[in-house]
């Protein structure tokens, strides 16, 4: 083979196929929705989509769920609350991020903590619209620019349906139920200046539109498209229900075993009447009266029941009488109603990470365990939180400045950033600055960052001297380490042996012999007999 067939086959070994480019239009459809105006994507009648929203009220009334929920978003609205904008470092970034940060502090109508509060609504229903109304600001140093008004919320049970493209493959919107007028008002000579009252309210006939763009929408951990997200209430329905049942049943049992069971004897001629009322209906208003004294004895309501003293001929018992029997079983059950529902409270803590909550409610549970749980509700928290953010940085912040007219790349576009959720305590912030110094290895800018990170004052940092020897006291006791009274490790140990290091620290206060490399406590005694060999060197 010649030296240029033998280039031209190389060539065509190493030769890729042309990269071919996808198409300028969509294929197919999400399938998220159906001929209805909703998803139907729930067979339990509680959690279709119109009745979930009441279902997940209900479900916030158990103190399980409502514990878990808010609790969930309590780091989730304090990490939001107290994030920035930040800049990318060019002058476009600097100034964008400015504005943002301005217009988020400075509305007209409300505050950025209602916004928060409203936007994280979506982790209990599953979605959450905030409506986005900007206005020229007529004073401050953004006088003239297009600012944020006011992130106006609407109320999940107002969506009466929502907006698809005509393939059914992009969400445009939603349509609103209609909206609420006041009636005529009626002047008042009181109220003059003032806005007058509305004696009633009217809905309107139209039902308002708002556009994808109007809206601040999050859909919470959703999929395909679908615009109503996947609230967490969905997937703890069950132990929710389980448990508000057992619990019916254990008030019941109680109040029947505190009370016992109130039994009423009738005459079998009576009931034999009552059972074809239209032939006796007196018969039948007879033992309706007598069920409902019944029932109102049992629930408090009366304190006695007024029956006839008439007694069988043959037997001389009574033909009408009641009894309180107290509750008979065959010697208790095998399970406890106490044990159930705090099984099925865990299996709702379980759906936020949040089991770790109980640890210590029944007296039994470790730090371990608590610390290893913490970070799993931590990253679920993380998880919530980069979803929020993906929300402002992709839908708030863009819409903004194009409502200025301000149009930026992304090099240069600035990004919300959230804070840490999880703030360092005080301890783990010493620890950490007494190993870093001890190593030589503490800087300002990091002492800065843990002093942020802490929620600390970073003035008189910069007048810290960080090029001393860098020898840490924490380990120091009343004489040098290692002998006398110190039982403790000083210095720049960064040993095992140190506590703050992972290690421990023998009670016994010991001595190496360099020479032999024998260690001896203070008494003289060889600690390390067993590795020695009968010459005292090791075996």
């Amino acid at each position: 083979m010649s030296d240029s067939n033998r280039e031209q086959t190389i060539q065509k070994a190493e030769s890729t196929p042309k990269t071919k480019t996808p198409k300028t239009t969509e294929t197919g459809q999400p399938r998220v929705i159906t001929a209805s105006r909703f998803i139907q994507d729930s067979k339990k009648k509680e959690l279709t989509p119109d009745n979930r929203l009441t279902t997940f009220d209900a479900m916030m009334a158990d103190d399980a769920v409502y514990t878990a929920v808010n609790y969930t978003r309590m780091f989730i609205v304090k990490a939001l609350y107290r994030g920035v904008v930040e800049s990318k470092g060019s002058a476009k970034s600097d100034e964008a991020a400015k504005f943002i940060n301005y217009c988020l502090h400075n509305m007209d109508y409300g505050t950025w903590w209602d916004a928060v509060n409203n936007m994280t609504t979506a982790n209990i229903y599953g979605w959450s619209d905030l409506n986005l109304v900007v206005r020229k600001r007529a004073h401050g140093q953004y006088a003239g620019s297009r600012c944020i008004y006011k992130l106006s919320p609407r109320d999940q049970k107002s969506v009466y349906g929502w907006l698809w493209n005509d393939d059914n493959t992009e969400w445009e919107g939603l349509v609103q139920k209609p909206s609420l007028v006041k009636s005529k008002p009626i002047a008042s000579r009181l109220t003059e200046g003032l806005r007058a009252l509305a004696t009633a309210q009217t809905y309107e006939k139209d039902y308002p539109i708002l556009r994808s763009y109007q809206l601040i929408h999050v859909a919470y951990n959703a999929t395909n498209n679908n615009p109503q997200g996947d609230s967490p209430l969905m997937h703890c329905y069950d132990a929710w229900y389980e448990k508000k049942l057992i619990e019916h049943f254990e008030v019941s049992g109680i109040s029947k075993d505190l009370s016992g069971v109130l039994v009423v004897k009738v005459p079998s001629e009576l009931l034999e009447r009552a059972a074809d009322p239209e032939t006796y209906p007196e018969a039948a208003q007879e033992l309706a009266d007598i069920q409902q004294d019944a029932a109102d004895m049992h629930q408090g309501k009366t304190t006695h029941i007024l029956l006839t003293s008439d007694v069988d001929a043959a037997t001389k018992t009574p033909l009408y009488d009641i009894e309180l029997r107290g509750v008979t079983g065959g010697g208790g059950k095998n399970y406890m109603t106490s044990e159930v529902i705090d099984q099925k409270r865990k299996s709702i803590y379980n759906c936020f990470g949040a089991a770790f909550l109980l640890l210590g409610q029944n007296g039994a549970g470790s730090y371990a365990l608590s610390s290893s749980q913490t970070s799993v509700h931590g990253q679920l928290v993380e998880r919530d939180i980069m979803m929020y953010e993906n929300v402002i940085n992709t839908q708030l912040i863009p819409r903004l400045l194009a409502a200025n007219g301000i149009y930026l790349d992304y090099e240069d576009m600035p990004v919300f950033k959230a804070a840490d959720p999880d703030e360092l305590s005080i301890d783990e912030i010493g620890k950490f600055i007494q190993r870093v110094k001890s190593v030589g290895a503490l800087t300002p800018a990091m002492w800065k960052h843990l002093a942020k990170k802490g929620r600390l004052p970073e003035e008189g940092i910069d007048d810290i001297d960080f090029t001393d020897s860098a020898s840490s006291r924490a380990g120091d006791g009343m004489k040098s380490p290692g002998q006398g009274t110190s039982t403790s490790v000083g210095g720049k140990d960064a040993s095992s042996a140190n506590t703050e290091n992972g290690g421990s620290v023998s009670k016994s206060k010991t001595i190496a012999c360099p020479e032999t490399d024998r260690i001896f406590d203070l008494e003289g005694n060889i600690i390390n007999a067993n590795e020695l060999d009968k010459e005292g060197n090791y075996k």
